[in-house]
């Protein structure tokens, strides 16, 4: 199952360049990474961000291109592009339809050496890094990771926030990002991954683009003290008024990815944390009930760094009775060992997600750039059989090396009414302790608007794949479709119900999702824990996703899996016990998720907007259902739910994937015997949707926040409305595409920098109902007037003077590449079956939905903006500190 590994070819060039390629000519699209082995562990005092900073500012000019170009020649070429910052590497990515996989090569060999980084364009830069910083802070559990690790890293270079301190954002000036430019942006400090249809002669053209650059300096030593491990527990707990369910973050030392013991602490988080059977799971969620959820992570770095563990509790949990629970867990693992069917349930579970990671060319470039940015050749090629060869001894004597209880450091982030904030037990360092929770810091959206004068590809529909599905009904009426895809050795299954929200009484909301919860949690064959085991046993998946109008149960794992898993499947379906202490677990945590959703600004902003826009609907409650009645919901309710909605002749299983031959009989013998329900299905009942008659405004204050979220828009139109594909193209002109290459977040964030982030979609959750128009951004409470009055200049601007005709060209290209791009996995293709043949969408036929889009004008266009974009009747919702503006202040706008 490794041979894929050894498909990649590698060479260094001349001047020092890796370049790694692995042909790939299923789909006709190709992803280009290039790595810069500069993080901000290579940073020091005076010079943190330097590495975020210059990320930025490689998008903002080069010798060749100017500000913007890269945006819009991406999207032009129907592909898009991004970037992000790390401890250890600095990488940009694009992703094109393979006709024009040359622009990476363009681009990336003119800003290597030839970075403009003007004066005017840092500056502006420096304001939206300041914003970013600023978003971050306002997240409570952000601020808890990052305190923790400035609290667990006291001198190594590792602990200095990737986004820098403002005061050296501050201070950063053209000269002093250039000379950071200067010491590392040369191509022997760099690798480059091609994954893809490549052409024969793709490392010739390489060769004869960044091989022409002359190799620079060696890479400078870093600059950083080798990190002592903590002697004794460090601690500090947070206070905040805006939490509502306790955290406890704990950080140990950790390995670095070349060490040996990286792989065996990596297979140790799927028996620790990570599956339905691990061992935190099962005591701390499952038997004793203290927490909601638990979660780990170990990071790839090629300096020893940290092993995370993350507890939410349960609501009223006692926060020393959770702590206490952990560390027995620990103990009990430090002291007794592993068992060898532990670790193979581990490893079965590890390798799965390895080969379900590789599935896209963004995955493949992904982790080889992270393997050998921060490792050798031979961790990329031995990284399957070294996780095979480890033994449950090797893996003990690795616990015990790395997860002493007294060289760890925990945090608390408590909710509290008065918002007080204890002082940790071990001083933190003095730099201010607001970073950001992620290890990556991806670019932000920007793009100018289209120069009409600029080189332009020509814009071509894509070769589209043939996607070939068999169809059969079974006798019992379950619909299949099976679709074959033999590039890796995994396959995904989704299982289809119309036994989602929108078959809810207003009395029973959230009955829908704990209905399908309670499936995994229990058969008559089989216990909650032995079905988890069972699970993690083969190493795959099951995953449920509750909506408005159905239910999906979807599968994923290794092939040689696919029939005991169908029988698990099976299993869960047809034989669920929908047991009362199941559902009591499950009613709680769906408790915790509520409460949890609400300490986020975007989610009260968000229910608040659905709310008012679809209004005595089903679609304006969360499909997690409401306190009120989650809390008078009964297993009798749950068990006349699935009695009613459960049923083969509704449902539609898809397969993708590398299926075995007998696929179709192992079908007909697991589902077949599925017992057709004796109960009516109900009709939906008729949902009438009215638009609104003016314009609405409320806020909702957030005393302790510091930013303002902001959600303005209006009823849109359903999937099957002849003007959806319309409206589909404004929205990539208006606000999204390749670097957000879009009129709105250009406004918003380029010329005025009034907001970090801007979205903005004409097309959000349509399907056979409406979905909705909408704008979202962040910005400071000072520019939300602004903002909105920002975003309705774009709207007009179009329904006045229309779009150009390049503009036009540029979001046909766009539309193709996302779709292009959205059938590289086995569950996207099943989503692709259940579009095209369940539903039908007119989008589905990719030659009629090509026809069609080729047939739109820029006339059309703007009749549509014209019609059902509005600046006059729509919504508006904030969130955040008290603002000085009323109603009718943004009513005048």
């Amino acid at each position: 199952m490794t041979d894929f590994l050894a498909a990649w070819s590698q060479r260094r060039l001349a001047n020092g360049l890796d370049v790694w390629l692995y042909r790939d000519t299923s789909l006709p699209l190709v992803t280009s990474m290039l790595w810069y082995r500069v993080g901000s562990g290579d940073e020091a005092p005076g010079i943190t961000g330097y590495s975020h900073f210059l990320e930025h500012m490689l998008f903002k000019g080069s010798q060749r291109f100017g500000s913007g170009d890269l945006d819009r020649l991406t999207l032009a070429c129907g592909g898009c592009n991004n970037a992000f910052t790390s401890l250890d590497a600095t990488a940009y990515l694009f992703q094109l339809p393979a006709p024009h996989w040359r622009l990476a090569l363009e681009i990336e060999a003119d800003r290597m050496r030839g970075a403009r980084l003007d004066a005017d364009e840092l500056n502006t830069e420096r304001a939206v890094i300041l914003e970013e910083w600023q978003t971050a802070a306002d997240d409570p559990e952000e601020l808890l990771w990052e305190q923790l690790n400035q609290l667990a890293l006291l001198r190594h270079a590792y602990r200095y926030p990737v986004l820098g301190w403002p005061e050296d954002i501050q201070a950063c000036s053209p000269e002093t990002l250039r000379s950071h430019y200067d010491r590392y942006y040369h191509p022997n400090q760099a690798l480059l991954l091609l994954v893809g249809d490549l052409p024969e002669d793709a490392l010739e053209q390489v060769e004869g683009t960044l091989g022409q650059i002359p190799a620079g300096p060696p890479a400078p030593p870093r600059p950083h003290l080798k990190e002592e491990a903590p002697q004794g527990q460090r601690r500090l707990t947070l206070k905040r008024e805006d939490v509502q369910v306790a955290r406890l973050v704990l950080a140990w030392p950790a390995p670095a990815f070349a060490d040996p013991d990286y792989l065996a602490l990596n297979l140790f988080q799927y028996l620790f944390s990570e599956g339905w059977s691990s061992r935190l799971q099962q005591v701390l969620v499952e038997q004793k009930q203290l927490a909601s959820s638990v979660s780990s992570v170990l990071f790839e770095t090629r300096e020893p760094y940290l092993f995370w563990v993350q507890l939410d509790a349960r609501l009223k949990a006692a926060p020393d009775a959770l702590e206490q629970a952990f560390f027995e867990v620990l103990q009990q693992l430090l002291d007794a060992g592993i068992q060898p069917a532990e670790l193979e349930r581990a490893r079965r579970q590890c390798l799965t997600d390895f080969y379900l990671s590789q599935e896209t060319t963004e995955g493949l470039a992904q982790w080889a750039g992270e393997v050998l940015t921060t490792g050798q050749p031979e961790d990329f090629y031995a990284y399957v059989s070294r996780l095979q060869a480890i033994t449950p001894e090797q893996l003990q004597q690795a616990l015990q090396r790395w997860l002493d209880p007294e060289r760890l450091t925990l945090g608390w982030l408590l909710p509290d009414a008065a918002a007080e904030t204890e002082e940790p037990q071990t001083e933190p360092p003095s730099e201010p302790a607001r970073l950001t929770r992620s290890l990556r810091r991806h670019r932000p959206a920007s793009a100018p608007p289209v120069s009409e004068a600029l080189p332009w590809p020509e814009s071509v529909p894509p070769r589209w794949p043939d996607l070939p599905a068999s169809a059969h009904t079974l006798a019992n009426g379950l619909r299949v479709w099976a679709h074959a895809n033999t590039r890796r050795p995994i396959f995904c299954m989704e299982l289809l119900l119309p036994a989602g929200v929108f078959y809810e009484t207003p009395a029973q909301r959230g009955v829908a999702s704990l209905t399908l919860a309670l499936l995994m949690k229990g058969t008559h064959q089989r216990s909650a824990p032995d079905f988890a085991q069972a699970l993690d046993q083969l190493g795959v998946s099951l995953d449920v996703f509750c909506g408005y109008r159905g239910v999906v149960l979807q599968m994923e794992g290794l092939s040689e899996a696919f029939a005991p898993a169908l029988e698990l499947l099976t299993e869960a379906v047809c034989e669920p016990l929908l047991a009362a202490a199941e559902f009591d677990k499950l009613r709680h945590l769906a408790l915790v998720g509520l409460a949890q959703a609400e300490e986020s600004p975007s989610y009260q902003v968000g229910r608040a907007f659905v709310q008012a826009l679809y209004a005595n609907t089903p679609l304006a409650e969360s499909t997690e259902g409401r306190e009120e009645t989650l809390q008078t919901l009964t297993t009798e309710d749950v068990q006349a739910f699935y009695a009613q909605h459960y049923q083969p002749q509704s449902a539609a299983l898809f397969l993708a994937g590398a299926l075995p031959a007998d696929w179709s009989d192992r079908v007909v013998q697991a589902l077949g015997q599925w017992a057709p329900g004796t109960q009516q299905q109900p009709a939906l009942a008729s949902m009438t949707f009215q638009a609104g008659s003016g314009f609405c405004y409320r806020h909702l204050l957030l005393p302790e926040r510091d930013q303002v979220t902001l959600v303005m828009g209006h009823l849109g139109v359903s999937r099957q409305h002849p003007d959806f594909l319309a409206l589909l193209v404004l929205e990539v002109i208006l606000g999204s595409g390749s670097g957000f290459a879009a009129r709105i977040p250009h406004a918003l964030r380029e010329e005025q920098g009034l907001a970090y982030y801007v979205s903005w979609s004409a097309s959000l959750g349509a399907h056979l109902h409406p979905g909705l128009v909408q704008a979202e951004l962040e910005c400071a409470p000072d520019k939300v007037h602004a903002c909105v009055q920002g975003v309705l200049a774009e709207i007009r601007r179009v329904q006045q003077e229309g779009v150009t005709p390049r503009e036009l060209e540029m979001a046909r290209a766009a539309l193709w590449g996302q779709r292009l791009f959205a059938l590289e996995t086995n569950a996207q293709r099943c989503d692709f079956l259940l579009q095209r043949d369940y539903y039908a969408w007119p989008d589905s036929d990719l030659k009629a939905w090509t026809a069609a889009l080729e047939a739109l004008d820029t006339g059309r266009l703007q009749q549509v903006a014209r019609q059902h974009l509005h600046t006059r009747n729509y919504t508006l919702i904030t969130a955040g500190p008290a603002l000085p503006w009323s109603e009718k202040d943004f009513a005048r706008l």
